[in-house]
């Protein structure tokens, strides 16, 4: 599997903490997502990784995950029309469209953001 592309909102902590114990893990609904079966966006983002030109884009591992904020999809979606220079046929097209489409939505509620989850 390839880089997956989630549209987050975190939840809320259903109990408060109390002073001593650790910190839970946030908890987060996915709200829309864009699943790369063919391994399509690595394969992009080799073609411009540290390129010095996506620094945003350069942050997104295939193997790890990432969640950007408002300000990282803002310079994400600065970055993307890079993405789409070296983008090649129909399905690399769909994913830069849907990479657009999720960093649109993030930005028109700014409390979500984005996780890019690799394999």
């Amino acid at each position: 599997m390839g880089i997956n592309v989630e549209l987050l909102r975190q939840e809320p902590s259903a109990r408060p903490l109390t002073k001593g114990k650790c910190q839970e893990r946030p908890l987060f609904t996915v709200l829309d997502q864009v699943i790369d079966w063919d391994e399509i966006l690595p394969r992009m983002l080799d073609r411009v990784h540290d390129s010095g030109r996506t620094p945003t884009i350069d942050r997104i591992e295939p193997h790890g995950d990432v969640i950007f904020d408002e300000a990282q999809v803002r310079s994400l979606l600065v970055e993307l029309p890079q993405l789409a220079r070296v983008s090649r046929g129909e399905s690399e097209q769909q994913i830069m469209r849907e990479l657009q489409r999720l960093g649109m939505a993030c930005l028109a509620t700014p409390v979500l953001q984005l996780r890019f989850v690799g394999d």
